[in-house]
């Protein structure tokens, strides 16, 4: 059975949608009262690379609990108001998931960016 729509739609779809920030415009965010950095890379990438000093690391298979403000997992950083830029995943990974969670009104603005500025 075909699919009605592919991965490669669906991606696409997202990312037209949403902002991926150049490494530039991510340092020039960096630092800023109004923005929340959201490390969503594994603990083990963490420990082996690093993490910029006050991000928010936030497991990439948790943030829907942590960001749903009816989840008893709740983390009040995603209810601060402030804008998020998401880093460690590609793009094509997290756009769809990204989009979702915008969409169901979780997230402020919509910031993503494939790699940590450094």
């Amino acid at each position: 059975m075909k699919m009605k729509k592919g991965f490669r739609q669906m991606v696409d779809e997202a990312k037209s949608r949403i902002k991926t920030l150049s490494l530039e415009e991510s340092k020039a965010r960096l630092g800023k009262d109004d923005v929340v950095f959201v490390d969503l890379r594994d603990v083990r990438e963490l420990e082996r690379e690093g993490m910029i000093p006050g991000a928010f690391h936030c497991p990439r298979g948790m943030l829907e609990f942590w960001i749903d403000p009816d989840s008893p997992y709740h983390k009040d950083v995603f209810a601060s108001g402030k804008s998020f830029i998401f880093i460690g995943c590609a793009s094509w990974g997290c756009a769809p998931w990204i989009y979702v969670l915008a969409r169901r009104k979780w997230l402020p603005e919509l910031d993503s960016n494939q790699q940590p500025p450094g």
